[in-house]
């Protein structure tokens, strides 16, 4: 009876990581401004690739910091295609070595991406 069960758990497992494969999307996660002035508004564009077989849907870009501008939120993406979308960084008020996330929520597998925009304000 173990051994039923532990094969099951094994063909459920493969099936589940088969699917999370199938459902991967490629992005660019780092944008480096290297060195702005105070004041500057950066704008960083990031490349999505849509490695499915179906249509993926950005369903939010969302970041913590008000500084943080998504050009547009939610948009599709079609099998095998490419898309941009830009974020604008608003450094009025900052000083130094800056890094702040962005989180793009997606109806992929997975669900969320982590993106990171960085470099230095004088």
């Amino acid at each position: 009876m173990r051994a039923l069960i532990y094969f099951v758990f094994l063909i459920s497992l493969i099936f589940t990581s088969c699917k999370e494969s199938e459902n991967r999307i490629l992005i660019d996660t780092v944008y480096n401004f290297r060195m702005v002035s105070s004041g500057d508004t950066v704008k960083a564009t990031f490349t999505l690739k849509n490695t499915t077989n179906k249509l993926l849907t950005i369903e939010d870009i969302s970041s913590e910091c008000d500084c943080i501008a998504p050009g547009k939120k939610t948009f599709k993406v079609n099998p095998g295609a490419d898309d941009k979308f830009d974020i604008l960084f608003l450094t009025v008020g900052k000083t130094g070595k800056q890094e702040r996330e962005l989180l793009v929520r997606t109806d992929g597998i997975p669900r969320f991406y982590k993106l990171k925009i960085k470099g230095t304000i004088k």
